[in-house]
């Protein structure tokens, strides 16, 4: 004797199920919002400014998301603004402190603290310095003092990587 099937089965419709595209778009966008506000928080690669060449290096270090100070031939720059002329900070002979710059980077500590305060994010205390292959060396002093007055002491210099030919001449 074959099966007879239940009344509730046989009287079922078939429904076909559709994908529900809000969600999705939601699901996407938050993630996006979230991979922006993390990539905007981590900094940027230090640059060089317009005129400026560092100098050959031979370490083999690649560059880290980090706070930049670009020092050229004709002005200081601070996140690729110029914030002060060369000229002025080499008259300056009593002071080791740039005082905009100080400005600067005191702001950029106190942001920094706020949020490892606020939301955990470690202060590192870094700074890449760029400078010109002939900045004098009383101006990379005055920077590099002026940097650790004010918090960053973890201090990296950027140069042109560089074959160990080039900068010895064999």
């Amino acid at each position: 004797m074959a099966f007879k099937p239940s009344a509730s089965k046989k009287n079922k419709r078939k429904e076909e199920g559709t994908l529900n595209m809000n969600s999705m778009m939601d699901i996407l966008t938050i993630m996006l919002l979230f991979l922006l506000m993390s990539f905007s928080t981590e900094g940027s690669l230090a640059t060089k400014a317009d005129g400026l060449k560092p100098p050959l290096i031979l370490v083999n270090n690649k560059p880290k998301k980090t706070l930049s100070v670009g020092i050229s031939s004709r002005a200081i720059y601070f996140k690729r603004d110029p914030i002060v002329d060369v000229d002025q900070v080499l008259a300056q002979k009593n002071s080791y402190v740039i005082q905009q710059l100080a400005e600067k980077l005191d702001e950029e500590a106190s942001r920094a603290i706020d949020l490892e305060s606020k939301f955990g994010i470690e202060f590192k205390k870094e700074l890449v310095i760029t400078a010109d292959e002939k900045t004098p060396f009383n101006l990379l002093l005055k920077v590099v003092i002026t940097a650790g007055r004010n918090q960053f002491s973890n201090l990296r210099l950027m140069g042109n990587l560089s074959n160990p030919k080039d900068v010895f001449g064999e």
